[in-house]
């Protein structure tokens, strides 16, 4: 037979390597379009991602969204996608290796997961319920016919990630069960944590949560997380839904092919799953307020503008503006368009442009919001994950008339229209006519920051404070102002003619119809407020109208002519023989600021505030003026502060400052003690100058003029000298009040409740005056 001839060989070029238009020349070809296909792919993810997240931030400043999205420069768009891409991947990564090494470390002896890495590749690769099955049949079960294609590593990394769900959960519901029990003693809720998140692992190691079959997973990790994402705010909404929803895909992450190449791994729809899941964390975190812009500072022909910066385009420069409050939010968000002609210069730098609506909202009422219902549903867990700051560049000035004579922002108004505070109080001129004048003469012009909420007012508008229904069914049934005699409300409304001596006790007390909770004073406050009439629209929003709450209709000042030498020792080395005429000041709730953020404590104090303690219903200051008996000049000042602590200054002392006369006095922020105007930290050299008083003006002030306020003499008073406490008074509380301030167990918890204080009459250097 013929020789068959030879097969035909493919052509070579002339390295010896296939020609052009072979299959493996085509399949390379492929691979690399596939690859760029796949990079292109990657950039149009990079840019939406960079678009959605300006969007969204636009929104959450509550500024116009699609108009300012339009305007930002498409680069731009890219580099803030980029940038949340690669953080999401570093978060990807640490969040990954955190889960692995929680999965090597877990459990204490048979455990752990050397002893149960079979059982765990089994749990991934076959489901939990047919791992079980298939253990069941055989006695011993070998890892080469279980292993995850992925390999150890990722399948560890599941385990860990269970049981830090699991005990991130539990940890969560059990603090917050703690702080709604506990109110009072809030302090204890981190601690709490931490071992509820050690008792938690602990368990979780033993009932091997990897191992569940559905309907337990079911029941311990969906449908809790699906519960605190409901009542969480936004983004941590999205972050429990975001772990429980990678606890349920990991195993299919795990059993999914390992990819032998880049192209493949973006190929892939796993990674893309995962970037996606992580961005919308992302997303979610970046809707939450604070919203911090670049700060910019725009020259014209007319002046500079400052603020956040948007783009600049050839129709000029777009600003964010917006005014600050004294809680760190904003109000009246709005973009700029500074035009092209008028701009000079343009500067950036400086502290961040922060805009800050105030709203915490929990993830459903987002989410309604963005299909258009209007449904607020409460934000249960929430927590502020950023620094925060003055908004807006700074505190706008309160609205009102301004005086300023009495100081920067200090805000004045009318006198009473009866010449009375609400309450109707006799005035000193009424029941004192001999003294008058002379009280008249020397009665201080009182400052208060507006952001404290409470001034000196008088005792008949506090005993017309009125709670809410909810505090009434919850607490002690009531929803007015309680005098408790032997621990029942024996009247509610009081009325001044109730607290008299006869037929009292040293353990009655007045009990205002709200909780002091966890040292947040809001509740005292609007009941204080609902009990001079005012609307919850006007009480909701008193930072933006301040002098909607009509301060100097309720606000009263009190007088007590002690006379000669009655001071003792504690108004210092001052000579024993001057006459003191005292003045009163009666604030309806006493909170302390133990622990600040000092740089933000001046114009946003609302918003540095991070632990209230010596809480307390009604707190009683006041200072004396002290006369030479005989010319009647005067000659100091007394200003008292807290227990021990209180100074004496010369009347010509430069530290006072008059209104006409009358000596300018402010209450520190919060606890009331009283210091001449001079704003800022006051260091407590009594406590070693651990913690301080803060006299604040930045964010605005209430001046009640002495030509303006009420005067009432506590002589003709029928109260004066009633035994009780002006403010609620348990025993524990009496016992806490006993307490010197400058002893630690006054400070062990983080919130502290205090006993109402006792009448003028009967406290400092009145002590035994009353018989």
């Amino acid at each position: 037979m013929p020789d068959s001839p030879p097969p035909p060989r493919a052509p070579v070029g002339d390295a010896g390597e296939p020609a052009p238009g072979t299959p493996a020349l085509t399949s390379e070809l492929e691979s690399a379009l596939k690859l760029g296909a796949s990079i292109v792919g990657l950039a149009g993810f990079v840019y939406v991602i960079g678009g959605a997240l300006v969007w969204i931030r636009f929104t959450a400043a509550h500024v116009p969204a699609d108009a300012m999205t339009a305007v930002v420069e498409q680069k731009f768009l890219f580099v803030v996608g980029l940038k949340a891409v690669v953080f999401a991947a570093i978060v990807f990564a640490i969040i990954s290796a955190f889960a692995y090494l929680i999965g090597g470390a877990l459990g204490w002896k048979e455990h752990g997961w050397k002893q149960h890495r079979t059982d765990w590749h089994a749990a991934v690769t076959k489901g939990p319920r047919k791992a079980a099955v298939e253990q069941a049949k055989q006695a011993e079960l070998e890892l080469a016919d279980v292993k995850a294609p992925l390999g150890d590593g990722p399948v560890q990394a599941i385990v860990g990630l269970n049981f830090a769900v699991f005990v991130a959960l539990v940890t969560l519901s059990v603090s917050k069960v703690i702080e709604e029990v506990f109110t009072v003693t809030a302090g204890i809720v981190a601690p709490v944590a931490v071992v509820t998140a050690l008792l938690a692992g602990w368990a979780a190691s033993r009932v091997n949560p990897i191992g569940w079959h559905g309907r337990v997973q079911l029941y311990l990790l969906v449908i809790p997380g699906l519960f605190i994402a409901f009542f969480a705010a936004a983004p941590i909404g999205v972050l429990v839904l975001a772990s429980v929803g990678i606890v349920l895909v990991g195993p299919v992450i795990a059993r999914a092919p390992r990819p032998d190449s880049i192209a493949a791994a973006l190929r892939s729809p796993l990674p893309w799953a995962l970037l996606t899941i992580y961005l919308l964390v992302g997303a979610a975190f970046v809707a939450q307020p604070p919203i911090s812009f670049t700060r910019a500072i725009v020259t014209t022909s007319t002046g500079s503008s400052v603020g956040g910066y948007i783009a600049r385009t050839s129709d000029g420069v777009y600003l964010v503006s917006c005014e600050g409050l004294a809680d760190a939010t904003s109000r009246e968000q709005h973009s700029v368009l500074i035009p092209a002609a008028s701009v000079k210069n343009t500067s950036f730098g400086g502290e961040p442009f922060r805009v800050d609506p105030g709203e915490r909202l929990s993830l459903p009422t987002v989410l309604f919001g963005a299909i258009g219902v209007h449904a607020k549903l409460p934000t249960w867990f929430r927590v502020d994950v950023r620094t925060r700051g003055s908004t807006c560049g700074g505190v706008a000035p309160p609205r009102g008339t301004r005086d300023p004579a009495l100081g920067a922002n200090v805000l004045v108004g009318p006198a009473p229209p009866s010449g009375r505070a609400s309450g109707d109080e006799a005035t000193v001129s009424e029941t004192s006519p001999a003294v008058a004048a002379l009280a008249r003469r020397f009665q201080p012009t009182v400052e208060v920051t507006i952001a404290d909420r409470f001034w000196p007012a008088s005792v008949a508008s506090v005993l017309q404070d009125r709670g809410t229904l909810g505090y009434a069914l919850l607490h002690r049934g009531h929803r007015r102002t309680c005098l408790v005699k032997h621990d029942v409300c024996a009247a509610s409304p009081p009325t001044l003619a109730d607290l008299t001596p006869l037929d009292a006790s040293p353990t009655d007390y007045l009990d205002y119809p709200a909780a002091l909770g966890h040292g947040d004073p809001t509740g005292e406050f609007a009941a204080f407020q609902r009990g001079q009439g005012l609307s919850a629209n006007t009480i909701e929003n008193w930072l933006l109208e301040p002098t909607g709450l009509k301060p100097w209709d309720s606000a009263q000042v009190y007088f007590f002519d002690a006379g000669v030498g009655t001071y003792g020792s504690r108004y210092g080395n001052i000579p024993s023989n001057l006459r003191s005429l005292q003045y009163w000041f009666f604030y309806p709730y006493n909170y302390y600021p133990t622990a600040v953020a000092e740089q933000l404590m001046e114009n946003t104090p609302l918003a540095a505030i991070r632990a209230n303690t010596d809480l307390h219903e009604g707190d009683w200051e006041h200072i004396s003026v002290l006369l030479d008996p005989r010319t009647l000049q005067p000659r100091y000042l007394y200003m008292a502060r807290h227990d021990q602590e209180g100074e004496t200054y010369p009347w010509s002392s430069p530290k006072l400052s008059f209104d006409d006369g009358h000596p300018i006095v402010q209450a520190a922020f919060g606890g009331h003690p009283t210091y001449p105007p001079v704003c800022g930290n006051q260091r407590r050299a009594y406590l070693n100058n651990i913690v301080s008083d803060w006299v604040v003006c930045g964010s605005g002030r209430f001046g009640f003029r002495a030509d303006d306020t009420p005067l009432v003499d506590l002589a003709h008073t029928n109260w004066a000298c009633w035994p009780g406490r002006f403010g609620e008074a348990t025993p524990t509380q009496l016992r806490n009040a006993a307490l010197p301030e400058s002893d630690p167990r006054r400070y062990i918890a983080k919130y502290v409740l205090v006993a109402g204080p006792p009448s003028p009459l009967r406290q400092a250097e009145n002590t035994g005056t009353c018989r």
